[in-house]
């Protein structure tokens, strides 16, 4: 397993735009190796959700109490994310209506990374309009389904204020 994890925000430029670096300290090896007994990595570094659940309901939703300081460089990392012009900062800022913002995008970031390990593949970073706009997609989708499981047809709303120039 990794040592550690360095975490460092690049200054943005015309080129990085604020992007964020992950290095890991430690043999390619013990990297690649990022599971434990079989179980996700998100579990031992403390940023995957538990459930207890009896009876098939829900008793109790928490992160587990868990000392990892990877764990908490991602959280270091989702912080510095958040105020970025990225799309994991416009997850972070999508996910502040909820509780746990910052728990959620090192969740994200730590999945981002374990695939990036697994299948070595590069990071491909992209904006956060480009994600606010498949958001928008993806919502629309939903509600255009919604509608026609009810009967309605649901149609974009015509604008009949003048656009301030």
């Amino acid at each position: 397993m990794p040592d550690a994890i360095a975490v460092t925000t690049l200054p943005p430029t015309e080129q990085t735009s604020g992007v964020l670096e992950l290095k890991l300290i430690g043999s390619p090896d013990d990297a690649l190796a990022l599971t434990v007994n079989g179980r996700s990595p998100n579990v031992w570094l403390g940023l995957a959700p538990h459930n207890d659940i009896s009876g098939r309901r829900v008793l109790r939703s928490r992160i587990r109490k868990v000392v990892n300081r990877a764990g908490q460089a991602f959280g270091q990392a989702a912080q510095c994310v958040g105020r970025s012009d990225s799309a994991l900062g416009a997850y972070y800022l999508r996910m502040r209506a909820r509780l746990g913002p910052q728990q959620a995008t090192a969740y994200k970031i730590a999945r981002i990374v374990y695939t990036m390990l697994k299948k070595h593949t590069p990071f491909e970073a992209a904006s956060a309009e480009a994600y606010d706009q498949q958001y928008r997609d993806r919502e629309l989708k939903y509600l255009q389904r919604k509608a026609a499981k009810l009967g309605f047809d649901l149609a974009p709303k015509e604008s009949t204020e003048p656009v301030p120039s």
